[in-house]
């Protein structure tokens, strides 16, 4: 099975549907950490779709969304202007941060 780009994926979506878009690294510590909570996340949030973007093979893309620390998300409402969200957050914080 073929598996789209995450910039293929933001592109398709952008404006349709509301994004999560998570940044990190395979060598980041706290990515780690923030990744089981973001999988946690997506699967209590079916209608936000979570595009995850690895810096280290995505440099258009981490340039372009301004990343300039690890972990980080950027919560792109389908009508709405995007919203970072920095560091290691758990779950029900990344909700209350989208949701709030």
């Amino acid at each position: 099975m073929h598996q789209d780009s995450p910039s293929t994926q933001i592109a398709a979506l952008r404006g349709s549907k509301d994004l999560l878009l998570e940044f990190w690294a395979p060598w980041c510590e706290p990515c780690k950490r923030t990744m089981p909570e973001v999988d946690r996340f997506a699967a209590h949030n079916p209608d936000i779709t979570v595009i995850k973007v690895n810096v280290d093979t995505e440099r258009a893309l981490t340039t372009e969304w301004e990343v300039r620390t690890i972990p980080m998300m950027v919560y792109v409402p389908a009508g709405g202007a995007p919203r970072a969200i920095m560091g290691f957050i758990k779950a029900e914080d990344i909700e209350k941060k989208i949701r709030g």
